[in-house]
């Protein structure tokens, strides 16, 4: 499906690999996720496990691009350091505070990525890759994120568990 990220430019580079094939200078310190709003929009969802969440980007899938094209950056979120603690949220047809950005429209058919990065130097947040039809049958009480290595697949849980779940985790990969 050629639905791999490459890495994306900004302030801050926000990237690695879905799901673990990570640069190995790069560390994994929380993760975005996807949900929706009642109406049905996109929400990412970032949580920064024990830092501060700097950036959050939005770019384009593979499908169409040569092997030495990157993805295209749609839209970047940021705040000014030590950054976001905790569970944010940015509504991508209309962000709002804490994260400065503009808003994005998702077109149906199109594939996604969402990355993020970390006030810990060389911190990010892993991806979620998604399209439209993805989150037809999601519901604002629960979140999606990649659940394969290949990144390939989203996994839902609930929304309240978000949080522990992509922590603990990551603390579990750590040790």
């Amino acid at each position: 499906m050629g639905r791999t990220p490459v890495i994306a430019a900004g302030t801050l580079v926000a990237a690695g690999a879905l799901g673990g094939c990570i640069a190995p200078d790069i560390d994994v310190v929380g993760a975005i996720g996807v949900t929706v709003t009642d109406d049905g929009a996109p929400v990412l969802v970032v949580e920064p496990c024990d830092t501060g969440a700097l950036q959050v980007t939005l770019s384009g899938d593979r499908d169409g691009l040569a092997d030495d094209e990157t993805n295209a950056l749609l839209a970047e979120w940021t705040v000014d350091p030590p950054g976001v603690t905790g569970t944010s949220q940015i509504v991508l047809d209309g962000p709002a505070e804490p994260w400065g950005g503009a808003a994005v429209t998702v077109e149906p058919g199109r594939g996604y990525v969402a990355g993020g990065a970390s006030s810990q130097v060389k911190g990010v947040l892993s991806q979620v890759a998604f399209r439209t039809e993805d989150l037809a049958d999601l519901s604002p009480d629960q979140v999606y994120i990649n659940a394969t290595s290949d990144g390939e697949g989203l996994q839902a849980m609930p929304r309240e568990e978000f949080s522990d779940r992509v922590c603990s985790r990551l603390r579990t990969w750590a040790s």
